[in-house]
């Protein structure tokens, strides 16, 4: 089964605005701006399903225009279930000028016998910016079904100005080898990938250093970033748990946002003395 989710996010008044949505069941999408003086648009994607399900595909659109600033979120965890064939995620991003999209949604959850093709490409411009992860459980941790899925596959692709800047493939079948073992998850059981563009400016060693000491305090974990492109950090996490993932990519993502936000320019302040002399 098709399901199809389009998203167009614009800028009206100062204010980002959902100018045009579509979706098919099971999706739905809902509006969960709280701040009137916050002018970024917030969004929450809902599904009405357990999960994907045999032959499920998802195809999603969405846009954000120029100057449009998205923070879109997902309602819970994505699971995958035992199935004959596969399922499919396909997601197109497109990311205007001097426009940013924030997407950390819920880490997958595949079940036993499960597979799962997902691909995310994304397309910026000038002076866009972008905060997008996904992250991957080993399965029903607490029912002891560990690494029991049949096929996991990532891929990504990011565009910056039609010239392709990053590529990612990720394959992973556990009954094809030590899915623990070295050069894998390594005694892991989740894994988090996550990408961070900022196209205004070249990645800054202070921002860089930033987001090192946010995944430095985090315990139990193991992870690596780096610059893969001038505009671009990318990175890695090992953990044991989805939850902790999540919560930590929240934490980057939220000092990505108020990071990049507008500061105030200099005024000049006119000191008047206490007791002045007339």
């Amino acid at each position: 089964m098709i399901n199809k989710l389009h998203i167009t996010a614009a800028i009206k008044n100062e204010r980002t605005i959902l100018k045009d949505c579509f979706f098919t069941q099971p999706f739905r999408v809902a509006n969960i701006s709280e701040d009137r003086k916050d002018p970024r648009l917030y969004l929450m994607v809902m599904s009405s399903s357990p999960g994907l399900l045999n032959e499920d595909k998802y195809a999603i659109d969405i846009n954000v225009e120029t100057g449009a600033e998205l923070m879109l979120q997902s309602q819970a965890y994505q699971r995958v279930f035992k199935m004959k064939g596969s399922a499919r995620i396909q997601q197109q991003i497109n990311v205007g000028n001097n426009a940013s999209l924030y997407y950390v949604p819920h880490p997958v959850v595949p079940h036993n016998g499960s597979t799962l093709l997902a691909e995310s490409e994304f397309f910026m411009k000038e002076g866009s910016r972008l905060v997008f992860a996904d992250i991957l459980t080993c399965g029903r941790k607490h029912s002891g079904e560990l690494f029991q899925y049949a096929s996991f596959t990532n891929r990504i692709a990011l565009h910056f100005e039609d010239r392709l800047i990053y590529k990612d493939n990720i394959v992973l079948e556990p009954a094809s080898g030590n899915t623990y073992g070295m050069g894998q998850f390594e005694g892991y059981t989740h894994q988090a990938g996550f990408l961070i563009a900022d196209m205004t400016r070249k990645m800054e060693d202070t921002f860089f250093d930033s987001v090192h000491d946010i995944l430095c305090t985090e315990q139990s974990i193991s992870f690596g970033i780096t610059r893969a492109h001038d505009h671009l950090l990318a990175g890695r996490i090992l953990a044991n748990g989805g939850e902790q993932l999540f919560q930590l990519l929240k934490q980057v993502e939220s000092f990505a946002g108020n990071y990049w936000k507008p500061r105030p320019e200099n005024k000049r302040i006119l000191m008047i003395p206490e007791n002045p002399v007339l």
